[in-house]
């Protein structure tokens, strides 16, 4: 059994490699990742997926995106829906992404939408799905501008506003006010 090399020097760690120690399974499961040590990692979360949220997770974005395991996206939903059910906020985003986009169930917007709008005040890349959502999916631009103006200090956010103001989406086409919201943009 590989140990990682980053944590032989913590003591805590050791002894819990000895079983003096209980260390929660997911931790264990992250520094094999910070090995990249993927296998192991797995191994790791799929033994505590039951105990740890967070291990659920982690064996249903394995599945998602095919690491060290046969890509799944039936399995994939099935561990992000139960660390969803206990409102872990990686695991609604990914499930999000999976609605929205298809993986492994119906294509969904709706339902995309309810769940990034769940995270959407914690999480910025939920934020700017959900405004894409709007946009792309339901052609709701005055949904997706209200969204895109609560974080408009985000470089995404920016451009999608000047956009809109580009091509008329929601708003009055503004070339000057496109060109203005260009120039600011990082």
């Amino acid at each position: 059994n590989v140990w990682p090399s980053k944590c032989k020097d913590k003591g805590f760690l050791y002894l819990g490699k000895l079983g003096l120690v209980k260390i929660p399974g997911f931790l264990i499961g992250v520094m094999y990742e910070e090995e990249n040590l993927y296998k192991q990692a797995f191994e790791y979360f799929i033994k505590n997926k039951d105990d740890y949220k967070a291990c659920q997770y982690k064996v249903g974005y394995y599945y998602k995106y095919g690491l060290v395991t046969k890509q799944d996206y039936q399995k994939a939903n099935e561990y992000l829906i139960k660390a969803c059910k206990q409102n872990f906020a990686l695991a609604i985003y990914e499930l999000a992404n999976s609605y929205e986009f298809g993986y492994g169930v119906d294509i969904d917007y709706n339902k995309a939408i309810e769940l990034y709008s769940k995270i959407k005040d914690t999480d910025l890349d939920a934020c700017i799905d959900l405004g894409y959502c709007y946009a792309e999916h339901l052609h709701d631009y005055q949904k997706a501008l209200e969204i895109f103006y609560s974080i408009q200090d985000q470089p995404e956010a920016e451009f999608f506003i000047a956009e809109c103001y580009f091509y008329g989406n929601g708003v009055n086409k503004d070339y000057s006010k496109a060109l203005l919201i260009s120039l600011f943009t990082p």
